[in-house]
């Protein structure tokens, strides 16, 4: 097996230079940048569908109108 093989990914720079290997992202840093992306689409989800969901309730608009109008007062 080769050495870059045994190493894992290696990393370029935007000139092809492969970088070293300490620059290369941890196991931790991936976990955060996926427990992250993963909570904000979750959010952003949810926020999307509550906002279709509550389209229908008559209440949700008197509400919103009512915010509204208070906010321009």
């Amino acid at each position: 097996m080769s050495e870059n093989a045994q190493r894992g990914h290696q990393g370029y720079d935007p000139f092809g230079e492969p970088l070293p290997t300490a620059a290369m992202p941890s196991v931790r840093d991936r976990r955060a940048n996926r427990i992250a992306l993963s909570v904000f689409w979750t959010l952003a989800l949810l926020f999307v569908a509550g906002r279709i969901y509550t389209t229908d309730w008559p209440a949700a608009r008197a509400f919103v109108a009512e915010m509204i109008a208070g906010s321009t007062r």
